[in-house]
């Protein structure tokens, strides 16, 4: 399969995802301390994910056209792709259970860990970096969201 059909499917992936995650923020509880509301951000980024996906499709159609390649969408499916989906679909469901800042740490590494190159998994300095990024990023962006945005992410076991 050529990359043009890659990026067909892969955008029709996005665009599923997109839907799934404007479909979530409607689940998101509302106060009125917030100002632009917590479920803004959310909404913002599955806009910014169909929107992009839309204009991903067109563009690979258009080349695909202009190439005449065979329509046929033959792909291998990548196992790595399939756990990304699962791990991310668990943190959905988990998240408001468990909280943000633990439940995000875990994510981040076991993501991390999937896209690394396989000769990386055992090199200490790649476990160190990957330690320190899925600790950091976590508790920079929840405590970005309190102090700056005043968004509270949800706390789960730690509240």
């Amino acid at each position: 399969m050529n990359n043009y059909k890659r990026d067909i499917v892969s955008a029709f992936i996005f665009i599923v995802l997109g839907v799934l995650i404007y479909a979530g923020s409607y689940s998101i509880i509302v106060t009125k301390a917030d100002t632009m509301g917590p479920q803004f951000f959310p909404r913002l980024v599955a806009v910014c994910m169909i929107g992009l996906s839309i204009i991903q499709i067109i563009k690979s159609i258009m080349l695909l056209k202009k190439e005449k390649t065979e329509t046929a969408l033959n792909f291998k499916i990548n196992k790595k792709v399939i756990i990304s989906i699962i791990v991310l679909f668990a943190y959905a469901l988990l998240v408001e259970k468990v909280g943000f800042l633990i439940l995000t740490i875990i994510y981040v590494f076991i993501q991390i860990y999937l896209l690394l190159p396989q000769n990386k998994y055992k090199d200490k300095k790649t476990v160190i970096i990957t330690s320190i990024v899925s600790v950091a990023a976590p508790v920079i962006i929840y405590f970005t969201f309190y102090e700056a945005f005043s968004i509270f992410l949800p706390p789960g076991i730690l509240g």
